[in-house]
């Protein structure tokens, strides 16, 4: 069990130091996650707005 926390963690630091720093890995992660869940989304139809008058 021990070695497979100090390989986790090896590859905790491996991905920090990749992306250059954790403020980095964090908004990489950010984009990632925002980019997948846009397009699990469903896409709407875009129709112009109309605007309710009386002619």
């Amino acid at each position: 069990m021990a070695a497979d926390k100090d390989a986790t963690i090896e590859l905790r630091r491996r991905l920090v130091l990749t992306a250059g720093g954790h403020d980095r890995l964090i908004a990489a992660l950010t984009d990632l996650l925002e980019n997948h869940q846009d397009s699990l989304r469903p896409k709407r139809s875009s129709r112009p707005a109309q605007i309710f008058s009386r002619s």
